[in-house]
């Protein structure tokens, strides 16, 4: 939702898709891990800088290798640059663990034109390789019969043709 004292032309519709995933070390017993992905982007509007998250896929379960295929819009302030993808081991007993992060460039996305690649994320030292993700970021069009669907809410219901398209030929 585009809070009263924002204008609706100082964001951008940003579609994420997260596809899927490969975790490079067990983080449970079982020799497995229960992985799950957030995404947000770094609030410079606050004071401290704080992180503002989006999204949370829902957890995999007993898996190194977890197939999401999750997909939600969001209003974004243009001021943003970068996307923050982590993914984390849920834990039904303590905190989950961080498995890894990786920051995304979004300063060039063009409308309608779907970035998908396969991340590489990292853990907490920034350079040890801990997971992959297959990432999809799309600037929605700005349309009115768009928009309408996304007037009174943070979280798009509607997902663009593009993205449904580009998921059904990764899977």
């Amino acid at each position: 939702m585009v809070k009263k004292n924002n204008r609706e032309e100082d964001y951008n519709i940003l579609c994420f898709t997260i596809v899927s995933g490969k975790i490079l070390e067990a983080y449970d017993s079982n020799g497995l891990a229960d992985g799950y992905c957030k995404v947000g982007y770094l609030d410079e509007s606050k004071t401290p800088n704080k992180t503002k998250w989006l999204l949370k896929t829902t957890v995999c379960n007993k898996t190194l290798e977890p197939h999401w295929s999750y997909s939600e819009a969001y209003w974004v302030p243009k001021f943003v640059k970068q996307i923050q993808l982590e993914l984390f081991d849920h834990d039904i007993i303590g905190s989950d663990d961080f498995i890894g992060s990786v920051n995304v460039d979004i300063s060039n996305l063009i409308e309608g034109t779907p970035e998908v690649e396969e991340y590489t994320l990292v853990k907490k030292d920034g350079k040890t390789k801990a997971a992959s993700v297959l990432f999809m970021i799309q600037k929605c069009p700005t349309t009115d019969e768009f928009k309408i669907h996304c007037k009174n809410a943070t979280k798009l219901e509607l997902i663009s043709n593009e993205i449904k398209k580009e998921t059904n030929k990764l899977n």
